[in-house]
C-alpha cells in the first residue's frame, strides 16, 4: 500500500470511530458495585444501619443485619425486602458475636464488608443518654 492509501484508511477509521456510540465499560453486574459481596451491618434495624443495609442490597450485596430487638429486625428485613439475613444479638456480648459469626460462616462462608454501626454511650453522662432515648447502654469491647 502506498502512503496515500494508508493515510486515507487511517482517516476513514477515525471517522468511523467517531460515529460509533461509545459505551461505558460495565461488567456483568449491571453497574452494581457490591454484586455478590457479603456485608455484615451491626445496628442494622434502624437509622444509619438500616439505610446502609438497604443501599448495600441495591448495590447487589447480601446483608446480614444484627440488632438487639427481634421485632425491629423483622421490620427492617421487610423494608429491605431481599438479600437480607437477620441475627438477633448485642454486639457487646461475646456470645452474641460468636453466634453472629457462626451464622455468617454457615450461610455465606465469609465476610466481604463489615459496617460497625454500634453505639457506645457508656462514657457519656446519663442525662445525655436519656435524651437520646438509650437507657440500656453497654460498653462495646474494643480491639487494642
Amino acid at each position: 500500500m502506498t502512503m496515500l492509501a494508508l493515510e486515507e484508511e487511517r482517516k476513514f477509521n477515525i471517522k468511523k470511530q467517531r460515529k460509533t456510540k461509545r459505551r461505558k465499560h460495565m461488567s456483568n453486574n449491571h453497574g452494581q458495585k457490591l454484586a455478590g459481596k457479603i456485608a455484615v451491618i451491626t445496628g442494622g434495624s434502624s437509622g444509619i444501619g438500616l439505610a446502609t443495609a438497604k443501599r448495600f442490597v441495591e448495590e447487589g450485596a447480601h446483608v446480614v443485619i444484627t440488632g438487639r430487638r427481634e421485632k425491629e429486625l423483622k421490620e427492617a428485613a421487610a423494608f429491605i425486602k431481599r438479600n437480607v439475613t437477620t441475627v438477633v444479638g448485642d454486639v457487646s456480648r461475646l456470645e452474641d458475636l460468636d453466634r453472629l459469626y457462626a451464622v455468617v460462616k454457615e450461610k455465606h462462608g465469609h465476610i466481604d464488608a463489615l459496617f460497625a454501626n454500634a453505639v457506645d454511650l457508656a462514657d457519656s453522662p446519663r442525662s445525655e443518654r436519656q435524651a437520646r432515648g438509650n437507657r440500656s447502654c453497654r460498653r462495646i469491647p474494643r480491639l487494642r
